[in-house]
């Protein structure tokens, strides 16, 4: 990820659509590193622009079987006085257990719904 220092514009360089891998990954039923160097960019953005928002944000790996492989901890977006927010989340590898799909999925939780359900986006 490239941000230009004037326009805070982001150029994202060399994005990883997806990883496919052929051999088991598993050993003893522990899923394995794979050893790849990742940022994850999200953007948020206000559902009214007139009106400051903030929540947290969760960022979760689930295997295939939709068995949770990573959970981060909780990191705040910030709304209140901009209209957009961005983060990024780097990884130095990602774990796998056998071969499908593997889902990223962030989840947010407004100020005011704190105690509430999650809201996830995949």
């Amino acid at each position: 990820m490239v941000t230009d220092k004037d326009t805070n514009t982001v150029s994202l360089i060399d994005v990883i659509e997806g990883v496919s891998v052929n051999e088991p990954v598993a050993s003893g039923g522990e899923p394995a590193l794979i050893a790849i160097q990742a940022e994850l960019v999200s953007m948020w953005t206000r559902t009214d622009p007139e009106k400051p928002d903030s929540g947290v944000v969760r960022v979760r790996f689930e295997d295939p079987d939709k068995k949770l492989l990573l959970d981060t901890k909780t990191f705040r977006v910030d709304l209140t006085s901009y209209i957009r927010a961005r983060t990024s989340l780097k990884l130095a590898g990602i774990p796998a257990s056998r071969a499908g799909i593997y889902f990223f999925s962030w989840s947010l939780r407004r100020k005011e719904a704190l105690g509430k359900l999650w809201q996830e986006y995949r």
